[in-house]
């Protein structure tokens, strides 16, 4: 588990720039979760928590810097929504600092790719970060 939380502070360290609010976001077969971070460490705490349910069928989290103000809505703590609870908007968004590029083939939901479609995906994967970096972006995060 140790292990796991590093790897998990790693990624929330390299994700949030300082004082940066985060949404975390989880889905499960009753609905969705959601809570505000600013705190790395804290953030971690909830989603090592919230990894051990179960239920839990995946956790997501806003890269883009959100309005501190959704802070006020669940600060440091991930709640179920109900129907009215909102979540993070387009409009949230203050600065976009993540360019991310998911690549899956098309497969019908709850089918893992093949071996060979994996290799295809990691292949396109280095073609488009060749072209992003010859369009002057940063070498990319991948992983």
């Amino acid at each position: 588990m140790a292990d796991g939380t590093e790897k998990l502070q790693a990624g929330a360290s390299l994700f949030t720039g300082p004082d940066q609010v985060v949404e975390v976001r989880a889905i499960t077969g009753r609905g969705i979760h959601s809570g505000y971070f600013r705190d790395p460490e804290t953030l971690v705490r909830q989603v090592t928590v919230l990894d051990t349910d179960p239920e839990v069928q995946g956790i997501y989290v806003t890269l883009n810097e959100v309005n501190p103000a959704l802070l006020a809505r669940r600060k440091n703590r991930i709640a179920k929504c109900g129907p009215r609870d909102a979540t993070t908007s387009d409009a949230d968004i203050l600065r976009r600092r993540w360019f991310p590029v998911d690549i899956d083939p098309v497969r019908p939901s709850g089918v893992s790719s093949t071996e060979e479609e994996h290799e295809q995906a990691l292949a396109m994967a280095e073609t488009i970060a060749g072209w992003m970096t010859g369009l002057g972006f940063p070498e990319p995060v991948t992983g």
